[in-house]
């Protein structure tokens, strides 16, 4: 299948919107890709998306196809959509963004990430993300403080999904400008095996504990406290709403909701936002898996750094998953209709 047909079938797809994770179409968009150039692109619908930031998105040449369901209130799980793997209620609040990625409507997905509102749904599909506080942020200076479920304020970051590494890394540096720096960067990581794949004799190991029960607070001061003294934290984390319902208008009525809450094995991307943390999540190859990588937002050694620790701990997309999933054909063998 050449890449104009692929696309058709990409918009051909939006458009019959099997699991009610698409908002709007802009089948337009379709007129923007050639054999050479462009790419698709998927919007939270929460987001607003500027006409300066549209420009210098399709400067990069990614277009607006689609506008994808979140979760009401930016909830932590979306009960309206369904995870295409395994059934269960979807990871939010970027839910629908994650989902479109995932079926291959869209190359690359924006979204905002409060308390993990990119990278969790992202984990939740074993997709690429990434989050950094410093993403157009001349265009959303005027951006309001927003209150999360456990009352702590924030103001969102806007954070990318895909499937493709590469993809990610390409649009990141093509919106931020990032000078050059050779600082030696010291990491520290929460497995031994994370170790050898690094195979960095500057890495330490720490067990981080407490880093699924401890509330938010106390995990962002711990995270600021380890970022004075290390440069890059990787944590592994997941499964992510696999054993558990990781929400907190859910976990907050009684000690079983709450066991159930952490049983969902959300850690660090919880709060990486909170923490004015840059962070890029890479999937581990286990069943919504991955590893959390974050840094200051301000340390350019260390954002580099981070993307070179992606490429060791990558590892390659499932072949089934793929070869099932991204079979357009599937969903068109019997006609279209809505």
């Amino acid at each position: 299948m050449n890449k104009i047909q692929k696309y058709a079938y990409k918009t051909m797809l939006a458009m019959k919107n099997p699991v009610k994770s698409v908002d709007i179409v802009y089948p337009l968009a379709f007129d923007k890709i050639s054999n050479e150039d462009g790419y698709y692109l998927g919007v939270k619908n929460s987001l607003r998306l500027t006409d300066e930031m549209e420009t210098r998105l399709n400067q990069c040449s990614y277009y607006l196809h689609t506008r994808d369901k979140s979760s009401l209130g930016g909830r932590a799980i979306d009960i309206d959509l369904k995870n295409p793997i395994t059934g269960l209620a979807m990871t939010g609040s970027s839910s629908g963004t994650a989902i479109n990625v995932f079926l291959g409507i869209n190359d690359i997905g924006i979204g905002t990430d409060g308390g993990g509102s990119v990278l969790a749904p992202a984990i939740s599909l074993n997709l690429f993300s990434l989050i950094d506080p410093a993403l157009f942020r001349e265009e959303r200076k005027r951006e309001k403080d927003k209150i999360s479920t456990d009352g702590i304020s924030f103001i969102p970051s806007i954070g990318l999904i895909s499937k493709n590494l590469k993809l990610v890394q390409e649009l990141y540096l093509n919106l931020r400008d990032l000078e050059s720096s050779n600082r030696e960067t010291k990491i520290l990581v929460d497995d031994e095996s994370i170790c050898n794949l690094l195979k960095d004799e500057n890495v330490a190991v720490s067990s981080f504990e407490g880093k699924y029960d401890n509330e938010r607070l106390e995990l962002i001061e711990t995270t600021k406290r380890l970022l004075e003294k290390y440069d890059i934290i990787v944590s592994k984390e997941g499964p992510v709403d696999l054993n558990g319902f990781g929400d907190t208008v859910f976990g907050h009525f009684d000690d079983k909701t709450k066991e159930i809450q952490v049983a969902a094995n959300k850690g660090f991307l919880r709060i990486a936002n909170m923490a004015n943390c840059f962070a890029l999540t890479v999937p581990s190859g286990e069943l919504s898996t991955a590893y959390v990588i974050l840094c200051d937002a301000d340390n350019v050694s260390a954002i580099r750094k981070s993307f070179m620790i992606a490429e060791s701990l990558y590892r390659e997309n499932d072949e089934l998953s793929e070869r099932y999933f991204l079979n357009y054909k599937n969903y068109f063998m019997n006609g279209y209709s809505n």
